[in-house]
């Protein structure tokens, strides 16, 4: 139940109760990053479109983006799985400096926060994010292909 109200309360769905003052702004700037990847999604999706609109009498242009987007979109994800998986812990770490440089991303091991996610669940998500990209980078770079071969 405390997981949903978190991801209520990132959808600004509902506020939040039994947390910290710690733990709820910690929470404020995890739904700064997320509006922030979703912004980032958006234009970049936007970019891309109007670069296939503009590029749409040519195919080869097309198809070449397609490949080498996908090649680079697989080889970018497994670069950072192979540093996740050598040390999880430390690409943790790297990851909360940089999105959260104000250091409001360490808590006791008996938080509430920490407690309605543990370990366990941020290495589900990640393994799950980086299944989902490499199958992402692989179905774009076979879609070229078999394009090409047309």
């Amino acid at each position: 139940m405390e997981q949903e109200q978190v991801f209520n309360f990132l959808d600004e769905k509902e506020g939040l109760e039994g947390f910290t003052a710690g733990e709820i702004s910690h929470l404020e700037d995890v739904k700064k990053v997320m509006k922030f990847a979703d912004y980032l999604f958006y234009i970049l999706f936007l970019m891309l479109s109007l670069i296939l609109t503009y590029n749409r009498k040519d195919k080869k242009f097309t198809l070449r983006l397609l490949k080498f987007g996908g090649i680079g979109t697989i080889v970018f994800v497994l670069l950072i799985l192979i540093f996740t998986l050598v040390s999880f812990n430390f690409s943790f770490t790297v990851f909360h400096k940089i999105f959260f440089p104000q250091g409001n991303w360490t808590f006791p091991f008996d938080s509430k926060l920490i407690q309605t996610f543990p370990l366990e669940f941020f290495i589900e998500v990640s393994r799950n994010m980086f299944v989902l990209s490499l199958v992402l980078g692989v179905l774009i770079v076979g879609i070229g292909r078999k394009v090409m071969r047309k």
